[in-house]
């Protein structure tokens, strides 16, 4: 009995799919080695910027390195803080004195990488609540057990649970060797000085990356806490990507969806809008050179226009 080709051919076949099964699922187990790694590939954080020895301190062991994807593993629950906040990396590294063998380091460093230095300044405002100022780094703070501070878009926190500690120490010499790594130009936090200095509270700055009072439109928004005459307000300043003039018409329609009642109206020559809010009553914007300047927290209308008055008459050199 004869054979067609064809009927050899599909045999062939049949007995190869057996083959051409186990190629595939042993081209499937192989991986790529920085997919299970605890790093990603080329991810080192901070770690070039920690020194060995620092203060009379020793590094011990290498640093780790934490990124969006495993932030929760060493900050679970406020992970999602400093995501918010734009941040990039965590580099975590622990210090003792040399030749003192610990179970664990006497001092951890932990150094946030938060991609833009009003980020850094974000994370510190909100964590640094009830410590005392400290000039360490662009701004530092300091309580019984932490010292922490901020050096261009690094957000720098050293930690301490040891007797007669050298955290204060440890923190300046850390801010003195991350100062010299970052590029020029990147330390400062210049948007505060549209703000008025009478009555400006020393440690009273903060920073509201999106939904400043609720609204989404607020985004990236610098905050400066004042008390004048016994009251206490507060007035923010930011940059609107879609330009000034159209972010005054979209906050006008957006402070009308949310129920509150808005005037148009100026100050200081500048086109302003007066709110008047149930929830953070009066509060008030105003478009000058390029920002949108604000005011809230106030009790008296007329307290709130003169300060805007002055707000606007700053900013614009007058």
């Amino acid at each position: 009995m004869s054979l067609s080709c064809g009927t050899l051919a599909r045999g062939g076949l049949l007995l190869l799919l057996p083959l051409i099964a186990v190629a595939v699922y042993l081209d499937g187990q192989r991986y790529d080695p920085a997919v299970l790694r605890f790093n990603p590939a080329g991810d080192v954080g901070a770690s070039a910027l920690l020194p060995k020895e620092v203060a009379g301190l020793a590094m011990e062991g290498p640093a780790r390195v934490y990124t969006t994807d495993n932030l929760f593993e060493y900050v679970n629950g406020h992970a999602e803080f400093f995501i918010s906040l734009g941040f990039k990396s965590l580099t975590v590294a622990g210090y003792s004195p040399p030749g003192e063998a610990r179970g664990k380091p006497e001092y951890t460093v932990d150094i946030y990488d938060m991609a833009a230095p009003q980020n850094a300044f974000g994370a510190l405002a909100q964590e640094s609540a009830g410590m005392s100022p400290q000039s360490i780094g662009t701004l530092g703070y300091s309580s019984s057990r932490s010292v922490m501070f901020i050096q261009g878009k690094l957000y720098v926190k050293v930690d301490s649970f040891a007797k007669g500690d050298r955290m204060t120490e440890l923190a300046r010499a850390l801010a003195s060797t991350l100062a010299t790594a970052q590029p020029e130009g990147e330390t400062d936090l210049p948007q505060f000085a549209i703000f008025p200095s009478l009555g400006a509270v020393a440690n009273g700055r903060s920073y509201k990356r999106e939904d400043y009072m609720g609204l989404e439109i607020f985004r990236e928004v610098f905050e400066q806490a004042y008390e004048r005459d016994g009251a206490r307000f507060f007035a923010f300043a930011f940059t609107p990507s879609s330009g000034v003039e159209d972010f005054m018409i979209k906050a006008m329609e957006a402070i009308g969806d949310m129920g509150a009642e808005a005037t148009e109206t100026e100050f200081g020559g500048s086109r302003g809008i007066l709110v008047h809010d149930e929830y953070e009553g009066d509060w008030a914007l105003a478009s000058v050179k390029g920002k949108v300047a604000g005011a809230r927290g106030f009790s008296d209308p007329a307290l709130l226009e003169a300060f805007m008055e002055e707000l606007a008459g700053k900013e614009s050199g007058s």
